[in-house]
C-alpha cells in the first residue's frame, strides 16, 4: 500500500484528491454536517454551526469527556493528552482497520483506478508534531512510528514473504530497529519537567524511506539542540536525563565494583541531588526502562563493549560533578589560582576516563592561550576551574549523544535500493520542543522559541498564504482572509547583519567579546523594531523581550557567548587526546574544541542553518499537521482546563486554520482530470438534482462565476475546486450512478452465471444418474452369485451332518459315559472358581478399607497441622503486638528522657551564656577603668618608634630596600606582620624601661570561698563536685631579674600596658612616663637636626664649585688648543669654536629667560617658608630643586 494513504489512514488522516498539485495535502475526510449521534456535534470543526472559540471548546470538551481526544479541524488533527491509559485505542485491531480503511481509497474506485493512477502516486510527506511540553509529542511520535512497522510487516505478510529483511549490520528487521530507538534516544536525551515526566529536551527529525509497495525501506534521525545545561542545573521537581537514575537503579555488584560506585545512589552525586527530585510521577520504573535501553542497543548492533564503555562515561560524568577545587595557598592577590582536591570523585574520574591525576588536574585549573604562534599556560581561579570542569562535562555528554545517534542512523539506514528498481518514497515526522516561557529564560529558550517560530510561518505559509494565492491565481471569487504573519520576528532573530544570532555572532568573532557590550550593541540596534523592547530596568538587568505569536517573552543575557561557542578549552582537549579510553578516541570528533585552527561555526549559527535545511525538507514534501494540547498543568487525567486549551488554540492558528478550511476548496482537479471523472453525470441529469439558490429563477439571473460559486464550485484558469459539501454531494450522485450500472452489471453477470451453472449442474446430474444405476446392477448381480454360492455350500454341510448323526447312534452307550464326566468336571471347575472369585473380592475389600482408613488418618493430620500453624501464627502475632507496644512505651519513655535532659541542658546553656557575657562587661569595665589611656597599633608605634631600638628607624633605604618594600605594598599581610614585629620590640623595650619595683601592687591571690556545706540528713540524688579551686599567683617581683622571668602579657601587665585587638591600653601613670621620656629625645635631638642640616647645605656647595673650577678648567684647554692648531685648519677650527660659542650663547639665554620666570614664583614660596622654615623641611626640599637651593644660598 502507499506510503499517502498509510499516513493518512493514521488518527483518522484522510487525503485530498489534489490532482497534480502536491501542496494540498490536507488532515481527515469527514462529514461537514452536525449529528447528535456524534460527540460533539462533528467530526471536524469546520463543520460547526457557528465558528467561534465558545462553539470550538464546547465540542472539544465534550469529545474530551467521551474519551474521544482526536478531533479534525480543517488542515489541523488535535490531539488532546488524556494523561491516562487509552484501553484499544492503539490495539493492533484498530490500526489493521485503519489500514484497510486506506487501502479500499485507493483500490475502491472500480476500473478508474489506471486514469487517476497518475495522479494518486505516492509522494514525500511529513508528519508535523508540536504543542507545549507534556501535550503528548513524543507518545504520538512513537504510535506513528508502530503504525508505520505494522504496515511494512502487513505488506511482507500479504506478499508470503518468509523471513523477515535483514540488514548488513544483524538480525533484526528495519521495522524491529526503528522501534527500538526511540527507548535509546528518550534515555539519553529526555528529562522530567515540571511539566512533563518524560520531556524530550532535544529536536529531532525522523525520516523513513518507503519502497513503491510501501514497505519500510531505511530511516534516519537528526537531532536538534541537546539542553546541555540540564546537566550542571535543575530546578526543584525536574530530574537530569533519564539515564543517569536508570544506570544508579539497575547497575549490578560487578558494575559497581568495577566503576568505583559501591553502594552510591542519585542522592550522592552534585548532578542528580540539586533538585531533590529521584522519581517519576507517571510511574515508570527506571530499572524497566534501563533493561529495555540495554536491549534496544544489542538490537541496533551497538555491542556489549560499547554499552558498557557508554555507561562507564556515565559514571565518569556523574564522578566529574562531585570534584571539588581549592585556592592555591602560594597564589598572590593579584594572580589567584587553584589546584583540583584528590579525593574519592576525581581520582575515579581519572581512572574512568583513562588518564592520569595529575593530567586531569592540570586541563581543568590551566588554561592555554595562543599568541602569535606561541602557547601560553596560563592559571585559573576557583570560579573559571569549575566552569572548565562544567564545559568539560557537557562537552562529553554531548559527543556521546551525537555518538549514539551516528550508531543509531548507521544502522536503521542501511537498507537496499527499492527490490523493484522504483523510486522511493519517504515520510518524514518532527517532534521538536514546545514553545517556552519561564521565570528566567536564556540563549537555549530563544533557540526553541525561533524554532517555533519559524514551523508557524511555515504552517501559515502553507495553510494560509499558499491557499490563497492559489485562489488569486486562478482567477476565482474569493474574499481574503486575514492570518497572522511572524516575519517580522524571525527577522528580528536571524536577520543578517542586525538579528540578535547575529549581533552575537559578531560578539563571539572578537576576544574582546562580553555579554555587556552584546548587551549594549542589542539595544541600540533593536530598539526601535515593534517586536522588541527593553525598559530602563531590563537594561540594568541586561534583560529584554521579545513579542513572539504566543505572547511576550523575557530573556536575560547571561553567559550568551560561552553558550553560543559552545567550545571546550585547549587544556580539555589535548586531556580526552592523552586518553586511553576507546570511547573518548571515537566521540572526540564531535568535540567542539578552542583555538582549533578550523574555523566552526557557532552554536545559533548552525542550529540556524540546521533549521532552514528542515525547513526545506518540509516544504518539499506533503505536510499534516498534528497540534498536541495540553488539558491541565496537573498531568491529571480527565481534566479539562478551558482557558489553557483557548490560549493553545489562539497561538497555534486553529481558529484562522477553521475559517480557511471553510470558506476554501479543499478539493481541485484539473479540467481534464474533471472531466475523465464526472463526465456521466452532464448528459443523462436531470436539472431537479443540482444544487441552487432558494427557486430557480434566482439561480438563473445570476453568471455563471456566481452560479458556480453558489453551488460550491469555481472554474478556474487550470482547475475546478470544490467546496466540501459540493464535492460530497456530486460524489454521492456520481456513486449513485455507478451504483445503479453496478447492479445491472451484476444482474447480468449473476443470470449468466446461474444458467451456466444450471447446464452444468443438469449434465453433471445425467452422468451420475448413468453412474448409480451401471452400480445397482452390478450391485443386484453380485448379491445372486453370492447366494447360489452359499446353496451349494449349504447343501454339501447337510450331507455331512447326516453322515455323522448316523456314526453317532452307532455309538450310543460310550457316548453316555462321556457325558456324565464331563459334567462332573464342569461343576468341579465352576465351585472351584467360585471360591477363589469370592477370595479375592474379599481380599480387594479390606484393601479398600484399609487405604480409605489411610486417607482419612492422612486428611485429619493434615487438618490438624493447619489448625496448629494458625494458632501458633496468631500467638506469635499476639506476642509481637504486646512487644511492640512495650517497645514504642519504651521508646516514648526514653524520648521523654531525652526531652527533659536537653531542656535542662538548654537552659544550664542559657545560664552559662549570661554569666559569661556578664563577666566579659565586667572585664570591659574593669580594663576601661584601669587603663584609661588607649592607642591603636600605628599611632603607638608612629608616636614613640624614637624610643625604641635606633636600628629600626636609623636604618639607611638603599635602592635594594625601596624595591623590596614596593614590592611588600603588594602584600598587605607582610607589611602587616613587620609592623606588628616592630611594635612588640617597641613595646617589651617600653615595659622593661618604665617598669619599677613596688608598681601597682594591687594584684594580689583572691580569696576562696568556702563552699557550702550539705545537712547530713538531706538525701541528694545527684552530688555536683565542689568548683576547682583557682590557680596559685605569682608574687609580684621586686627586682630585675624577678620580673624578667615573667611572661610577655604579665610584664605588660605589670608595666602598666596591655596590647588587645589592636589597641595599646595603657595606664596613666604608664602614659605620662612615657610623653616625659619622649619630649626630653625631641628636646635633646633638635640642635643635632640643624647641624646635620647645615653639613648637608656645606657639602652641596662644595660640589658645586668643585663642579664649576672643571668647567673653566675645560674651557681654558680648548682656548689652548685652538692656538696649537695647524693654519690649515684654523679656518675650520674658527668657524666650529664660533657655532659652540653660538650654542652656548643662545642656551645661556634661554636659561637666563628660564631663571627668570622661575625666580618670580620661588620667591613667594621661598618668603613664605622663612617665616617657619625648619632645617628637616629646606634640606629635603634643596634635595629636591637645585635652583630652590641657589636661590636661598643667594
Amino acid at each position: 500500500m502507499p506510503a499517502s494513504s498509510s499516513t493518512s489512514a493514521l488518527f483518522g488522516v484522510g487525503k485530498r484528491t489534489n490532482g497534480h498539485d502536491s501542496k494540498g495535502a490536507a488532515v481527515g475526510e469527514p462529514s461537514t454536517l452536525i449529528h447528535d449521534s456524534i460527540t460533539g456535534g462533528v467530526d471536524d470543526l469546520i463543520g460547526l454551526t457557528h465558528l467561534h472559540e465558545p462553539a470550538i471548546l464546547h465540542a472539544l470538551r465534550l469529545r474530551y469527556t467521551a474519551d474521544i481526544i482526536y478531533t479534525s479541524t480543517g488542515p489541523i488533527l488535535l490531539a488532546i493528552n488524556p494523561f491516562k491509559t487509552m484501553e484499544g485505542v492503539y490495539g493492533g485491531g484498530l490500526m489493521d482497520l485503519y489500514r484497510r480503511q486506506g487501502e479500499e481509497k485507493l483500490i475502491g474506485r472500480g476500473g478508474h483506478i489506471k486514469k487517476e493512477s497518475e495522479f494518486e502516486m505516492p509522494t514525500n510527506q511529513s508528519i508535523l508534531v508540536s504543542g507545549e511540553s507534556g501535550a503528548g509529542k513524543t507518545v504520538t511520535t512513537k504510535i506513528v512510528l508502530n503504525y508505520f512497522a505494522m504496515l511494512s510487516r502487513k505488506l511482507q505478510e500479504k506478499e508470503n514473504i518468509a523471513n523477515q529483511q535483514i540488514n548488513g549490520n544483524g538480525g533484526a528487521s528495519i521495522e524491529q530497529q526503528v522501534l527500538q530507538s526511540n527507548p535509546i534516544v528518550e534515555a539519553f536525551g529526555n528529562a522530567r519537567t515540571m511539566r512533563n515526566d518524560n520531556s524530550s529536551r532535544f529536536g529531532k527529525y525522523i525520516n523513513i524511506a518507503f519502497t513503491s509497495e510501501g514497505k519500510l525501506l531505511r530511516a534516519s534521525i537528526d537531532t536538534y539542540l541537546l539542553e546541555k545545561v540540564r546537566l550542571i542545573h535543575q530546578c526543584r521537581g525536574e530530574r537530569n536525563f533519564h539515564i543517569f537514575y536508570q544506570f544508579l537503579a539497575s547497575a549490578s555488584r560487578t558494575e559497581r565494583e568495577e566503576l568505583c560506585l559501591n553502594d552510591m545512589t542519585p542522592e550522592d552525586f552534585l548532578l542528580t541531588n540539586q533538585s531533590e527530585t529521584y522519581d517519576r510521577r507517571d510511574g515508570v520504573s527506571d530499572v524497566d526502562m534501563h533493561n529495555e535501553m540495554v536491549e534496544a542497543m544489542q538490537i541496533m548492533n551497538f555491542g556489549e563493549d560499547t554499552v558498557q564503555h557508554l555507561m562507564r562515561l556515565i559514571v565518569a560524568i556523574l564522578f566529574a560533578g562531585n570534584m571539588t577545587f581549592a585556592a592555591d595557598s602560594h597564589s598572590s592577590s593579584y594572580s589567584e589560582s587553584c589546584s583540583l582536591e584528590e579525593n574519592e570523585a576525581s581520582l575515579a574520574v581519572a581512572k574512568l576516563l583513562g588518564v592520569s591525576f595529575d593530567k586531569l588536574a592540570a586541563s581543568l585549573t590551566t588554561k592555554v592561550l595562543f599568541a602569535r604562534g606561541d602557547i601560553i599556560h596560563k592559571g585559573l581561579d576557583r570560579s573559571a576551574a569549575e566552569k572548565a570542569n562544567e564545559a568539560l562535562i557537557k562537552s562529553m555528554y554531548g559527543a556521546a549523544f551525537d555518538f549514539i545517534t551516528e550508531k543509531i542512523n548507521l544502522s536503521i539506514n542501511a537498507g537496499s535500493s527499492d527490490e523493484n528498481g522504483g523510486a522511493s518514497k519517504s515520510t518524514g515526522r518532527t517532534d521538536i520542543f514546545g514553545f517556552e516561557t519561564f521565570d528566567v529564560n536564556n540563549f537555549e529558550q530563544l533557540c526553541i522559541n525561533y524554532t517555533n517560530e519559524t514551523l508557524q510561518q511555515q504552517f501559515n505559509k502553507f495553510v494560509f498564504k499558499l491557499e490563497q494565492q492559489e485562489y488569486e491565481r486562478e482567477g476565482i471569487l474569493w474574499k481574503f482572509i486575514p492570518f497572522p504573519d511572524n516575519q517580522d520576528v524571525l527577522d528580528l532573530i536571524d536577520k543578517p547583519r542586525t538579528g540578535i544570532l547575529q549581533l552575537l555572532d559578531e560578539q563571539c568573532m572578537v576576544n574582546w567579546g562580553s555579554d555587556e557590550k552584546f548587551s549594549l550593541n542589542l539595544y541600540s540596534n533593536c530598539e526601535k523594531h515593534s517586536r522588541f523592547s527593553a525598559g530602563s530596568a531590563q537594561k540594568v538587568r541586561k534583560q529584554f523581550s521579545v513579542e513572539h505569536y504566543a505572547g511576550y517573552v523575557e530573556y536575560t543575557i547571561e553567559n550568551w557567548l560561552e553558550k553560543n561557542k559552545d567550545q571546550l578549552p585547549a587544556a580539555s582537549v589535548e586531556l580526552l587526546e592523552s586518553s586511553e579510553f576507546e570511547l573518548i578516541g571515537q566521540i572526540k570528533k564531535y568535540v567542539r574544541s578552542e583555538g582549533s585552527k578550523i574555523t566552526t561555526k557557532s552554536l545559533g549559527k548552525q542550529f540556524s542553518d540546521s533549521l532552514k535545511i528542515l525547513r526545506a525538507r518540509i516544504d518539499a514534501t506533503v505536510p499534516h499537521y498534528v497540534r498536541c494540547l495540553k488539558p491541565n498543568d496537573e498531568l491529571a487525567p480527565d481534566n479539562f482546563d478551558p482557558k489553557q486549551i483557548v490560549e493553545q488554540l489562539r497561538y497555534c492558528g486553529v481558529l484562522e486554520a477553521v475559517r480557511v478550511s471553510r470558506a476554501g476548496y479543499p478539493t481541485r482537479y484539473p479540467h481534464d482530470v474533471f472531466m475523465s471523472r464526472y463526465y456521466m453525470l452532464c448528459p443523462n441529469r436531470s436539472s431537479d438534482s443540482v444544487a441552487r439558490p432558494q427557486t430557480l429563477d434566482e439561480f438563473l439571473k445570476l453568471d455563471f462565476p456566481s452560479r458556480c460559486a453558489v453551488a460550491g464550485l469555481q472554474l478556474g484558469q487550470t482547475k475546478v475546486f470544490l467546496r466540501r459539501d459540493a464535492f460530497d454531494f456530486i460524489e454521492a450522485i456520481r456513486n449513485e450512478k455507478f451504483g445503479r450500472n453496478v447492479t445491472k452489471i451484476s444482474k447480468t453477470w449473476r443470470r449468466y452465471y446461474v444458467r451456466r451453472c444450471y447446464f452444468y449442474s443438469l449434465s453433471c446430474v445425467i452422468r451420475i444418474q448413468c453412474l448409480i444405476r451401471k452400480a445397482r446392477a452390478r450391485i443386484k448381480t453380485g448379491e445372486l452369485m453370492k447366494a447360489f454360492k452359499e446353496y451349494l455350500r449349504m447343501k454339501d454341510a447337510s450331507r455331512k451332518i447326516a453322515r455323522s448323526y448316523r456314526n453317532h447312534y452307532a455309538l450310543n452307550r460310550e457316548g453316555a459315559e462321556l457325558h456324565r464326566k464331563k459334567e462332573a468336571i464342569i461343576k468341579i471347575q465352576g465351585t472351584m472358581r467360585g471360591h477363589l472369585a469370592r477370595r479375592q473380592v474379599f481380599f480387594t475389600i479390606a484393601c479398600i478399607v484399609k487405604l480409605q482408613s489411610i486417607l482419612r488418618m492422612i486428611r485429619r493430620r493434615q487438618t490438624y497441622e493447619r489448625e496448629r500453624v494458625a494458632i501458633i501464627m496468631i500467638q506469635c502475632f499476639a506476642r509481637m503486638v504486646i512487644a511492640k507496644y512495650r517497645y514504642e512505651e519504651a521508646i516514648r519513655q526514653r524520648a521523654a528522657t531525652t526531652i527533659e535532659s536537653v531542656a535542662r541542658m538548654r537552659f544550664q546553656f542559657l545560664r552559662y551564656k549570661k554569666q559569661k557575657m556578664a563577666a566579659t562587661l565586667i572585664k570591659v569595665a574593669y580594663r576601661q577603668h584601669l587603663y584609661q589611656v588607649r592607642l591603636l597599633y600605628g599611632t603607638f608605634l608612629k608616636r614613640y618608634y624614637m624610643l625604641g631600638d635606633p636600628a629600626d628607624f636609623n636604618k639607611k633605604k638603599t635602592k635594594r630596600d625601596r624595591k623590596k618594600k614596593i614590592l611588600l605594598a603588594r602584600h598587605r599581610n607582610a607589611i602587616i606582620n613587620e609592623k606588628r614585629q616592630e611594635l612588640i620590640r617597641l613595646v617589651n623595650k617600653l615595659s622593661a624601661e618604665t617598669w619599677q619595683p613596688g608598681m601597682f601592687e594591687s594584684f594580689s591571690k583572691p580569696k576562696l570561698r568556702d563552699a557550702p556545706q550539705s545537712s547530713p540528713t538531706s538525701v541528694v540524688k545527684r552530688v555536683r563536685p565542689p568548683p576547682a579551686p583557682l590557680p596559685d599567683f605569682t608574687p609580684i617581683p621586686q627586682s630585675k631579674e624577678g620580673y624578667l622571668e615573667r611572661s610577655l602579657p604579665s610584664r605588660y601587665c605589670l608595666a602598666g600596658m596591655q596590647l588587645c585587638h589592636g589597641t595599646v591600653f595603657l595606664r596613666p601613670e604608664t602614659f605620662a612616663r612615657l610623653e616625659d621620656m619622649r619630649n626630653t629625645l625631641v628636646a635633646g635631638s633638635s640642635a643635632k637636626i640643624q647641624a646635620a642640616a647645615r653639613r648637608k647645605i656645606g657639602v652641596e656647595d662644595l660640589k658645586r664649585k668643585k663642579a664649576a673650577t672643571i668647567k673653566i678648567q675645560s674651557v681654558l684647554r680648548m682656548v689652548f688648543a685652538k692656538r696649537q692648531l695647524v693654519p690649515m685648519r684654523k679656518e675650520f677650527a674658527a668657524a666650529l669654536i664660533q657655532s659652540v660659542w653660538r650654542m652656548s650663547a643662545t642656551k645661556r639665554r634661554v636659561w637666563n629667560q628660564y631663571w627668570s620666570t622661575q625666580t618670580t614664583e620661588l620667591s613667594g614660596k621661598l618668603l613664605s617658608r622663612i617665616s617657619n622654615f625648619s632645617w628637616h623641611t629646606s634640606s629635603a626640599e634643596l634635595s629636591h630643586n637645585s635652583l630652590f637651593a641657589i636661590l636661598v644660598m643667594k
